[in-house]
This record gives C-alpha cells, sequence and structure tokens, in this order.
C-alpha cells in the first residue's frame, strides 16, 4: 500500500501542471495580474464552475477599477467573459429568459428581443419556445439575416 501511494505521489509530481494550475501558481505570484484573472475565468466557465468564473472576472473587475491606467481592451475582454459566462450557466440563461420576454411584452415589435429569445430558448431546449419567437422576429423583418440564419438551424 504505500509502495502504490509512494508510485502515485511520483506519477503526480513527474506530470505537468494543468493550465488551470498554472493560472493559480502566476496569481500566487503575483495577485495583481489582470490578465491571468480572465484566463482563470474563462478556465472555469469551460468547466461549467460559474460561481469560480464570476469571482475571478469580479476580481479582474476590481483591478482594473482600482487601477490608474485603463486600456480600451480590458472592458471589452471583460465584458465578453461576463457574456460567455451568462450564456453557459442556467441560471443566468433563466434570468436573461425571463429579462427578454419582459421586454416583448412592453415592446411588441422588437424583433431583435425575439431573436434573442429564440437564441435562449434553444439553448435551453425549448424549441418550440424558440421556433415560436423566431417566426415573430421573422414576421416584424422577414428579411433580418440573422434571422434567417437561424431559422435554418432551428426551423423546419
Amino acid at each position: 500500500m504505500v509502495i502504490f501511494l509512494f508510485f502515485l505521489l511520483g506519477l503526480s509530481l513527474g506530470t505537468p501542471l494543468k493550465e488551470t494550475q498554472k493560472i493559480k501558481n502566476r496569481l500566487l505570484n503575483n495577485p495583481g495580474d489582470f490578465n491571468s484573472y480572465l484566463s482563470l475565468a474563462e478556465k472555469f466557465i469551460q468547466n461549467n464552475q460559474f460561481e469560480q468564473a464570476e469571482q475571478a472576472l469580479l476580481l479582474a473587475a476590481n483591478l482594473k477599477t482600482n487601477s490608474q491606467v485603463l486600456g480600451k481592451t480590458e472592458p471589452a475582454k471583460i465584458n465578453q467573459l461576463w457574456q460567455k459566462k451568462q450564456q453557459a450557466d442556467p441560471q443566468d440563461l433563466k434570468r436573461l429568459i425571463s429579462g427578454w420576454e419582459q421586454i416583448v411584452k412592453q415592446k411588441p415589435d422588437y424583433r431583435d428581443a425575439y431573436l434573442q429569445l429564440a437564441v435562449f430558448y434553444y439553448q435551453t431546449w425549448q424549441n418550440e419556445k424558440a421556433k415560436e419567437a423566431l417566426r415573430k422576429a421573422l414576421l416584424i423583418d422577414p428579411n433580418f439575416p440573422p434571422a434567417l440564419r437561424l431559422s435554418r438551424l432551428i426551423l423546419p
């Protein structure tokens, strides 16, 4: 048994670090590394670890808020990762759907809202609702290119 544990320990010491662990090590050495927080958030999103991704994004945003120098690309990177997280996280998708449903109640001729609903319904396997929302978007604007592309995917 002891030999087996030493064998496993030896294997783990001899194997290269996973990318996530490398990022964590970079953060241990440099806790103010904005790009490492973004990389870590992206890894968490890929692994469906949405709470951890949110924490990493909040830390990255906090670093940039407290920083004197804010480059033009940093806010865009954070926003892209927030969107990616929201569109992958089932809880966020429910909130997005609810929000877009409220918008179409207030603005029933807003074709983009119906398109957003169609995409989010489709992502959550609500295919009939997705088709209905897409049909409404196409009724409002039959030549809307994004709706036409989506129709090739989800409409029979």
